[in-house]
């Protein structure tokens, strides 16, 4: 099978290995996954982001299959379900997951709490539950079955109580987007070295029918899509947008050349709305 080889710019982490400053998002994507993921490949993407309740992580794996390319060279996320909070269910499903893809280069709690209870004010963080869960998942780092670890929707006080026991994740995987951004957590994590993941970085869509970002996008002569991409990749996060056409798949690709004005990013520096 052909080696990937790595058309993105990347981070470069701890033990060396790189990770794509733009990978694809796959939530939501069930329907003709493989093709999808083909496609994909073949246009340059070599960082898959995917999880357990996304319910296609085997469609990828035959996806990365079929494409000829190598599993080697591609950098791909998985994460364990949010009401998964017990150390016996975070280890079976670490497993299922390394079945599929032989071994993962990055795994994520998904949740600090199950989805029911997510942003619930004042609600139980599961803070000793989290312990065991990322126990599970350090564990199997030490076992060369997953090459960085993290989480997904922590907030400080959630990423504190990991990093009391085990130190600070490696990644923090939020919700970010123009216009809807927590700086705050963004740069909580900077300081401390997480590296930020901005999942839905167009905003589920919002960034399209947002009047500031669309005068914005016009004068750079750029799609609002390009402009919502680039905003998260200058504010130093990986950006993990979602796309299943050909055209918005490259174009996706095609972000590193835009850098956005300061006085243009000022009226959209991200508030504390995406804060659990």
């Amino acid at each position: 099978m052909e080696n990937h080889k790595l058309l993105t710019p990347a981070l470069t982490l701890d033990n060396g290995d790189k990770l794509p400053l733009v990978g694809l998002g796959t939530w939501l994507m069930t329907e003709e996954v493989e093709d999808k993921i083909g496609l994909a490949l073949s246009l340059g993407y070599t960082h898959i982001d995917t999880a357990i309740d996304y319910g296609n992580e085997k469609r990828i794996e035959e996806g990365i299959k079929k494409s000829g390319y190598s599993r080697e060279g591609l950098f791909i996320t998985s994460k364990i379900p949010a009401h998964v909070k017990t150390y016996e269910g975070a280890k079976e499903a670490i497993c299922s997951s390394v079945s599929i893809f032989g071994y993962l280069d990055l795994m994520l709690i998904h949740s600090p709490m199950p989805w029911d209870e997510f942003r619930v004010e004042g609600g139980y963080r599961y803070e000793k539950e989290n312990l065991e869960v990322y126990r599970a998942l350090a564990e199997a780092k030490e076992a060369g079955m997953i090459r960085h670890i993290g989480v997904s929707n922590f907030n400080e006080s959630d990423m504190e109580n990991i990093a009391q026991k085990y130190g600070y994740p490696e990644v923090n995987q939020i919700p970010f987007y123009i216009g809807d951004s927590n700086l705050e957590l963004l740069r909580y994590c900077q300081a401390h070295g997480v590296v930020v993941e901005a999942y839905s970085p167009l905003g589920h869509g919002k960034v399209f029918t947002n009047e500031k970002v669309l005068s914005m996008a016009a004068r750079y002569g750029v799609t609002p899509a390009k402009l919502a991409i680039a905003f998260t990749l200058q504010l130093g996060t990986v950006s993990l947008p979602k796309a299943s056409s050909a055209e918005r798949l490259k174009a996706n690709l095609d972000v590193f050349d835009l850098r956005i004005d300061e006085k243009d990013m000022g009226p959209f520096y991200p508030t504390d709305s995406a804060k659990n």
